[in-house]
């Protein structure tokens, strides 16, 4: 038998031999630090399916406010535990979507997303997960293929991939509950959860008991709008953490405030259609979003070490106070 062919054989098919090379250069190069922001805006692309707007690219320029929450996501972040309590359609589910994409890509683990209902649970698969994955080429090489009869690929509810899986799951059973350890553990819209799954308890609390292998590396991110109040977990969660809110900076008297909902104004008692600024009682519309929300800050208003409590309102030259 003649020797092993050396790579000079191989001149005429300079195409394969540069492909090798550069695979090999990839795979010696350390890997990139990025925030799961700066992932997304990278490497993280909206399917055309999606029923998005903005299809392509991802760019959270578009939805600024989701930054700092996605960021705290970051294996080196010491958050453990976040709390998003916003109205509908701000960009929850977004965060949870580049917070799975990061996680595949820069971080393998396990990863559990819980939903209220099965039926929700495909839905997201369906209309979010699968076609981020299948739209984004740092995804798709990388996540297994859904086949239902093949034990290494992956399936609607379960993606494998190289250093770990994603799991969806539904509130509504314990089944998906059970018998895994979960390093990341994303949950939406809370308050559609039941109270008790099975008999064994909150579905939160069963959930959260699969993180308990992990310690302190573990993570939480939960969103949803708020409930009844007085019965809302998500609004007692958010109560018990550093109670952040979005400070905007007045287009009239750039005096910050935060923006809630007692702030926000309507005409003769209808929906709310404005912000009025609590310092100059300037009228503040969603055509001025281009101009305070690229200088939005969010700001915890939980007493500072001093005691000391975040005014309702404050000049831009005291920002870094409280910051």
């Amino acid at each position: 038998m003649s020797n092993i062919p050396g790579s000079e054989q191989f001149e005429h098919n300079v195409k394969a031999v540069t492909i090798v090379s550069r695979a090999l250069a990839d795979a010696s190069n350390p890997p990139e630090e990025l925030t799961v922001s700066e992932w997304a805006d990278r490497y993280r692309y909206v399917s055309e399916d999606s029923g998005s707007p903005w299809p392509g690219l991802f760019k959270t320029s578009r939805v600024p406010y989701i930054r700092e929450p996605q960021d705290c996501l970051h294996p080196d972040h010491p958050m453990r535990r976040g709390t998003a309590r916003w109205a509908a359609q701000l960009g929850k589910s977004t965060i949870l979507e580049n917070w799975s994409g990061y996680t595949v890509d820069q971080a393998p683990g396990s990863m559990m997303l819980c939903l209220p209902t099965l039926e929700e649970a495909i839905k997201f698969n369906r209309i979010k997960l699968q076609p981020t994955i299948e739209a984004s080429p740092r995804l798709r090489h990388k996540v297994a293929r859904t086949n239902t009869r093949d034990e290494q690929g992956s399936t609607t509810t379960f993606k494998k991939f190289a250093g770990g899986f994603l799991q969806v799951i539904n509130a509504g059973s314990s089944k998906g509950l059970q018998m895994v350890s979960i390093k990341n553990l994303g949950m939406d819209e809370i308050t559609g959860y039941p109270r008790d799954v099975d008999g064994r308890g909150s579905p939160r609390d069963q959930a959260r008991a699969r993180q308990k292998f992990y310690g302190d590396l573990a993570k939480e991110f939960q969103c949803s709008t708020p409930g009844i109040a007085g019965e809302c977990e998500i609004t007692e969660d958010f109560e018990n953490g550093d109670r952040r809110y979005l400070y905007i900076s007045c287009v009239h008297c750039n005096t910050y405030s935060p923006l809630r909902f007692s702030n926000m104004v309507g005409r003769d008692g209808d929906t709310p259609t404005h912000f009025v600024c609590p310092s100059c009682q300037g009228k503040i519309t969603n055509n001025h979003k281009p101009e305070f929300m690229p200088d939005a800050e969010w700001i915890a208003t939980i007493p500072m070490e001093d005691g000391s409590e975040v005014p309702p309102f404050f000049p831009a030259s005291d920002l870094s106070k409280y910051k």
